[in-house]
């Protein structure tokens, strides 16, 4: 294992041009999640709205654009997602 608390291995950039919707696939794991790390557009990357997760990667529409990463279930507690319980180690 290289490194702490990180990212999964792959950072995928997804991008709608035009307004189009675009879906990028990512590998994404049966108890992984997928975050935005970073947004890249002016138009507003959120959630649910103009980004989800699908079973196979994410999916961006209405100009968000931005990079997104697998993160592991069982991380670092990372604020945004409440109601997991975490196993204690």
């Amino acid at each position: 294992g290289g490194y702490y608390g990180g990212y999964g291995n792959d950072v995928v950039r997804c991008e709608s041009r035009d307004n189009r919707s675009r879906s990028c696939p990512m590998n994404v794991g049966r108890r992984d999640g997928i975050r935005l790390i970073r947004q890249l557009s002016d138009k507003p990357c959120i959630e649910g709205q103009t980004w989800g997760q699908t079973r196979s990667g994410v999916w961006v529409t209405q100009g968000c654009r931005a990079e997104f990463a697998t993160s592991r279930s069982g991380g670092r507690p990372g604020g945004s997602y409440g109601g997991y319980p975490y196993p204690a180690d």
